[in-house]
């Protein structure tokens, strides 16, 4: 004899209890570092509750009039009406509009397929026709044409440009009151011409001769030139021309009419008839009402003031259209009632030694309450964390002991409700992810412990890698200042400072990765510390000396260098003076004060000093207010050359080379050339080949 076991073998569908129990598990599994049997289910309770809703359609008609012309009949391609009046032959299809949309609302509700939802607020019927009608219209007696308000039939009107006046101002080229500049003198009165004269130098030898010219301005003597005014071509002096637009008749043709001299008219558009036109619209508004017995719990009265009117329907199991009533005569409103049915899962479980009471709602099983038993099972690991912080208030302001913080976090930071939490607050996440998880009360404390933790681990990791950094940079700094110069010192300082930045970021994330239970974990500490500014014044700790550091750096190490430089100098220049200075008795005829007086090969001419003493050198030049000194370069007992370098206004002389000869006791000689560039404007600009200034000059000793 063989026995058929198939029908014990058959799976049953998973009871809706079931579904919230394993709910509840799988999110303890997800969302904290707990095992989902931490929870045992006590007792369960599945309660289908009923509810309706009605719907008010409130129905209103609009009567619509609006003015037409002749060309309505033409143009409106609706169904038309006349009537004597079109606006009381609109109000009386109200009724009638009324009843027909009332019966279309009715008739659509009732079918099955029909959502609750479906009608919008709006027009539901639209007019049917259109009344209308026409009269002659008074505005032009039927005439389509009415007379021109601008040149009143005349077809002309005053010329624009000249008023009537048959003359304009002449607009010829800078005329103004009949008279234009000369076009000799330029408005002036004055033209200028070239007079030549003798002029006389002596070039150290001999007077020389030569020819020269200047410029002088005379009086304008061209034809009508008056103060440099002459009359104007255009309008021979009378300041005014013959109008072109009118052709000086003083009349154009109309510009309103086209010279027409009537218009079309605005009110009937030309077509000679005017009226009204008038038709109604039946407009609904719907209003919804949800109704669940006095009768119900609690529990089911908070999910149906949860989800409201429009979220019950989609997670109801039953839900549909019940009976529908019209109210008022003609109708007025229409109301459909619908009738649902939701399913409320109440569950009791047990959390070590606590009991904690689950509800869940509809047929996706929503959670309504979850009693804190996530937060009963992330409290111990909370607490901890908050202990810890408060030791650490207490280490003093140069702790910098991490390792038990990070400890603490580990466990905080494993339950994936925490960070949830802190995103939440951050607006990464809607804060409706948490809600049926934990209160705002809980959320704010995991918030203050996690973001004070990582500041207190940023500001202490940070005590330990400051001055780290400063050595770093004050090294690197030198460095380049010894081979570089400061302005690569500068530079090397400000790479040092952020990559050593980099670098204590680098650590922190490490430390993160090594103490989380896993590297994602450490990710979101570091980047949850940045998004916060929780990191900012270990940041600032860390590269704050050390900017300031490379500042005063900068500021200290180019002076520095500028006097090193100066007295380097100062060393060469009296060395390769006294190797190159001549013996005091080669030069001992030029000993004294000289005054004299320069001229130019161009005739200008200026005055000059030379002081000698001690084999040095000093010129100046007071009239052309600059000066310098010279520099020796040859010497014998009547000739010696110089090389001359101006010092006080380089802008208003130049640099060059001469040579002084001794002619008397008394009395020397210089020749000058100018040196193969001169000053423009600050800039060095090159002589043109063969052109290079010369000057002569003459000095008398004036002191010994």
């Amino acid at each position: 004899m063989t026995i058929d076991n198939s029908e014990s073998t058959q799976e049953f569908p998973e009871s809706s209890s079931t579904k919230v129990f394993n709910n509840i598990r799988g999110l303890i599994r997800d969302k904290t570092r707990f095992e989902p049997e931490e929870v045992q289910l006590a007792s369960d309770e599945e309660v289908h509750q009923p509810y309706g809703i009605q719907v008010d359609y409130q129905l209103k008609a609009n009567v619509t009039t609006e003015n037409i012309t002749g060309f309505f009949l033409s143009q409106d391609a609706s169904e038309k009406s006349r009537a004597e009046n079109p606006t009381q032959a609109a109000e009386d299809e109200q009724s009638e509009r009324l009843e027909l949309a009332a019966k279309q609302i009715k008739e659509t509700t009732e079918k099955p397929e029909t959502k609750y939802n479906l009608i919008q607020p709006g027009t539901m019927l639209p007019y049917a026709r259109k009344h209308w009608a026409l009269f002659e219209c008074g505005g032009c007696s039927g005439k389509g044409r009415v007379q021109c308000y601008n040149c009143y039939g005349t077809c002309k009107e005053t010329c624009w440009n000249c008023h009537g006046g048959l003359y304009v101002r002449c607009d010829g080229y800078g005329c103004y009151g009949g008279k234009v500049n000369c076009i000799y003198c330029g408005g002036t009165g004055q033209v200028s011409e070239v007079v030549t004269y003798q002029e006389s130098f002596w070039n150290g030898s001999y007077t020389e001769y030569r020819t020269a010219s200047r410029t002088v301005y005379v009086t304008c003597k061209a034809y009508g030139c008056m103060y440099g005014k002459t009359q104007c071509i255009k309008c021979s002096g009378t300041a005014e021309i013959r109008c072109e637009t009118c052709s000086a008749t003083g009349k154009i043709t109309c510009r309103t009419c086209s010279g027409i001299g009537s218009l079309i008219c605005s009110t009937c558009d030309g077509s000679k008839e005017a009226g009204t036109a008038a038709w109604i619209d039946v407009n609904v508004n719907p209003s919804y009402t949800l109704d669940v017995p006095d009768t119900c719990s609690e529990e089911a009265t908070n999910a149906a003031s949860k989800e409201g009117v429009h979220g019950l329907p989609p997670i109801s199991e039953i839900f549909g259209y019940s009976s529908s009533t019209v109210k008022g005569s003609p109708p007025h409103t229409v109301s459909a009632n619908y009738d649902g049915q939701f399913e409320l899962i109440k569950l009791n479980v047990n959390c070590g030694d606590n009991l904690f009471k689950l509800v869940a709602y509809g047929s996706d099983l929503r959670w309504l309450s979850i009693d804190g038993v996530i937060e009963h099972l992330v409290e111990q690991d909370l607490t901890l964390l908050e202990k810890t912080l408060l030791e650490c208030s207490d280490d003093g302001l140069s702790a910098t002991r991490i390792d038990h913080l990070l400890e603490a976090m580990k466990n905080v930071v494993a339950s994936e409700v925490n960070a949830d939490a802190l995103d939440a607050e951050l607006s990464v996440k809607n804060t409706d992810s948490i809600a049926h998880m934990m209160s705002p009360e809980f959320a704010a404390r995991i918030n203050r412990s996690i973001l004070a933790s990582l500041r207190h681990i940023y500001l202490r990791l940070a005590k330990k890698f400051w001055w780290k950094l400063l050595l770093a940079t004050l090294g690197v700094n030198l460095l380049a200042w010894a081979f570089a110069g400061s302005g690569w010192a500068f530079i090397s300082g400000a790479i040092t400072v952020a990559l050593g930045w980099l670098f204590f970021h680098h650590t922190i994330a490490t430390q993160f990765s090594n103490s989380m239970s896993q590297t994602d974990h450490g990710k979101w500490l570091a980047a949850t510390a940045k998004k916060s500014g929780r990191s900012n014044l270990g940041n600032w700790l860390v590269v704050l000396p050390a900017a300031l550091l490379i500042c005063v750096l900068w500021y200290v190490l180019p002076n520095q260098i500028s006097r090193a430089e100066h007295n380097a100098f100062q060393r060469n220049a009296a060395t390769a003076t006294s190797e190159k200075s001549v013996t005091p008795k080669d030069g001992a005829w030029l000993e004294g004060s000289w005054t004299g007086q320069g001229k130019g090969e161009n005739g200008s001419s200026w005055t000059m000093k030379l002081d000698v003493a001690n084999n040095q050198f000093r010129v100046s030049y007071p009239s052309l207010n600059c000066g310098g000194y010279w520099t020796m370069k040859n010497v014998d007992a009547s000739t010696a050359s110089f090389e001359e370098v101006i010092t006080n206004r380089p802008e208003n002389c130049t640099n060059g080379e001469l040579t002084i000869t001794r002619t008397e006791e008394q009395t020397l000689h210089m020749k000058y050339i100018s040196t193969s560039y001169q000053l423009n404007n600050g800039k060095r600009v090159k002589y043109p080949q063969g052109q290079r200034p010369q000057a002569v000059a003459t000095l008398t000793k004036t002191t010994n």
